[in-house]
């Protein structure tokens, strides 16, 4: 099940509400710290979906043995069958004359 941020933030403030404000003060600290964890809770889940926003998924495709002899060759793969292939993850364009 995924779960949305505006979905848990929900529930976290659901359950803050349904709890009543204690008189003793070992319910108090016990409400205090439910309050604290539910804000972790959300604040951690919240650096967590932005942290996926910033980072692109890895770009990867497959060569499969019948396919770009040369790359094959490059990695000194010369027998293989038409079904194995290569994983290959785009890392860079680079333009001509820009070249490493």
């Amino acid at each position: 099940m995924d779960i949305t941020l505006k979905r848990l933030q929900n529930v976290c403030k659901d359950i803050k509400d349904s709890w009543d404000m204690p008189k003793d003060s070992h319910t108090k600290a016990e409400y205090n710290g439910m309050y604290e964890a539910l804000d972790m809770v959300v604040k951690h889940f919240k650096e967590l979906k932005d942290g996926e926003k910033a980072k692109p998924s890895p770009q990867y495709t497959y060569v499969y043995g019948d396919e770009c002899n040369g790359i094959w060759d490059r990695f000194k793969m010369t027998v293989r069958d038409d079904n194995d292939r290569i994983k290959l993850k785009f890392v860079a364009f680079q333009e001509e004359g820009s070249y490493e």
